[in-house]
């Protein structure tokens, strides 16, 4: 098979686990987003990787808008050369497995995601636009890992199954 054999194929994979639930969906993406890796030929899906690898199922945050964002992405289809590829990837990965909301956004209207410093345990919020809340939180002087589910506190309603 060819690039672009290899591509459409991890595309529809993708698409197929978002159609599970979260336990077969964590699973699949454990193994989706290394080959992805491997076939873009890059390290930026390492940090994912590492948050499904080093949290239990039920802390990962899976919203149900998470999933229903993600699946939105998929079929604007998105996905046509590398680069793009690539980087829907990246935005389902956020969109997936960080907690957001969608009636909660930035002064720029796109939605936070959820993440926790590691040291501190400080819950912080951060925009596609790159804006955080609290304004305090200074992310090049500190490592930082997803919020998990027991460290929000969001309505069980929110979390997909």
């Amino acid at each position: 098979m060819n690039f672009s054999s290899h591509q459409k194929k991890l595309l529809k994979d993708i698409r197929s686990a978002l159609l599970k639930d979260k336990d077969a969906l964590i699973v699949d993406f454990q193994t989706l987003l290394p080959k992805a890796s491997s076939l873009f030929k890059t390290d930026v899906y390492e940090f994912w990787i590492k948050q499904l690898k080093g949290h239990p199922t039920s802390e990962i945050p899976i919203t149900v808008y998470g999933v229903k964002d993600s699946i939105r992405v998929m079929d604007l289809g998105s996905g046509n050369n590398r680069h793009s590829a690539q980087n829907m990837i990246l935005y389902i990965c956020e969109a997936l497995f960080t907690y957001q909301n969608k009636n909660e956004l930035c002064d720029h209207q796109t939605e936070f995601h959820y993440y926790c410093i590691n040291e501190t345990g400080l819950v912080f919020k951060q925009s596609k636009m790159g804006i955080i809340k609290p304004g305090t939180v200074n992310l090049t002087e500190n490592k930082y890992r997803i919020a998990l589910h027991s460290e929000l506190n969001v309505p069980d309603s929110e979390f997909y199954n």
